[in-house]
């Protein structure tokens, strides 16, 4: 029997625009950080397994297709507690990995821009981009990118399916310079983007320490 296939959604509200957003990746460079430092900031979207380490979040963000597969068990019950957006191929793509609760939106894979259709998440190669397309889909106007490295490496690798070493890592720079694409959006709408990432491939923004980002939020 095959699995149900999902009804896809849009990003509405309640929307982002009064307080900053952090968006917290699993970069190496969160290695030690205490979470609880966000809580309270403002809103904070979790990237993949991050949601972990913030319970406290809004929502919970991925579009890694093998993740919804080794980790579905995990996110049928996270779809229980917590808002979980899941961008996926539009049909006719069969999803063998349904989440029942979640919001799946369409994935795309253009690179040249954040999507504007409220339905719709341009991937830019990595949930991190598509996380980044769903807080403007929640207009938001300050986002913080927390550990956004792009290194191949996680602060919690224990947590992800074992892969080779070197995994994805010929696409790490591209997936990076991706970014670039948004700053005419970005700048058009008066969105401010920074990456408190000492990490140097997503340059496309300012790139404070965690502790000066933090500081003015």
């Amino acid at each position: 029997m095959s699995p149900p296939q999902p009804e896809f959604g849009r990003v509405g509200p309640p929307y982002w625009s009064e307080r900053t957003t952090f968006i917290v990746g699993t970069g190496p460079s969160l290695r030690g950080f205490d979470f609880e430092r966000l809580r309270g900031r403002g809103h904070i979207l979790a990237v993949k397994q991050a949601w972990r380490d913030v319970p406290f979040a809004d929502a919970c963000f991925g579009l890694d297709l093998p993740w919804l597969r080794w980790a579905n068990a995990d996110l049928r019950a996270l779809a229980e507690r917590m808002p979980l957006y899941l961008a996926i191929p539009k049909p006719p793509y069969v999803l063998e990995h349904y989440v029942p609760g979640a919001t799946f939106l369409v994935r795309e894979r253009i690179c040249d821009a954040l999507m504007e259709d409220p339905g719709v998440i341009e991937a830019g190669g990595n949930s991190g981009f598509g996380a980044l397309n769903l807080a403007w889909h929640k207009k938001a106007m300050r986002i913080v990118l927390l550990g956004f490295d792009y290194t191949g490496k996680h602060y919690c690798n224990e947590r992800y399916e074992a892969r080779p070493d070197g995994h994805n890592s010929q696409y790490m720079q591209n997936w990076a310079t991706n970014f670039r694409n948004t700053l005419p959006q970005s700048q058009a709408r008066g969105v401010e983007v920074i990456t408190a990432s000492p990490s140097p491939p997503v340059d496309a923004f300012p790139r404070p320490t965690i502790a000066e980002a933090l500081a003015r939020s």
